[in-house]
């Protein structure tokens, strides 16, 4: 049943300056889901064009399975993530899975497009944090790349 109360949107990053009309129409916009420890959010591959925001608890993104997944990262109250299907129709880049009992908001991205064009300055916020997120995965893989470096490096030597 979609809508939310209002007070649960007031703790998320992306909606920090949202007018009072705005922040009213995300609440009625969005869909609270429950998980629990260990349930997946989204399957990587998949198809999907929602956002979600986590109100409680946290969430694992996670790239491959088995022994070759990697995380990503985790995101807690307050953030978001799955934003990259508003802006491509591609299949997911990762998994996520509530990693302890979650609640949150999902938004779909008709809603969630109609309700920003009320104040693009929220869409921007979105991309920011999107653009930080990148890079952060970026230094992230370079220092592993460097670290698989020096390890071989030493294998070597020790040959």
């Amino acid at each position: 049943m979609p809508g939310v109360d209002p007070k649960l949107l007031r703790g998320l990053s992306f909606l920090k300056g949202a007018s009072p009309e705005v922040s009213r129409a995300l609440a009625a916009a969005a869909t609270s889901r429950r998980f629990k420890a260990g349930q997946v959010v989204l399957e990587e591959g998949t198809l999907g064009r929602d956002m979600y925001a986590v109100v409680r608890g946290k969430v694992e993104v996670a790239k491959g399975h088995g022994a070759e997944q990697v995380v990503l990262a985790e995101r807690g109250p307050g953030e978001f993530f799955g934003e990259m299907a508003l802006f491509e129709a591609t299949p997911r880049f990762a998994s996520v899975r509530a990693l302890e009992p979650t609640v949150l908001l999902e938004f779909s991205e008709h809603e969630l497009r109609s309700v920003l064009m009320g104040q693009p300055s929220l869409l921007y916020q979105a991309i920011l944090t999107l653009i930080h997120r990148l890079r952060q995965t970026d230094l992230g893989m370079i220092a592993d790349l460097q670290r698989k470096n020096e390890e071989l490096a030493r294998a070597y030597r020790e040959l």
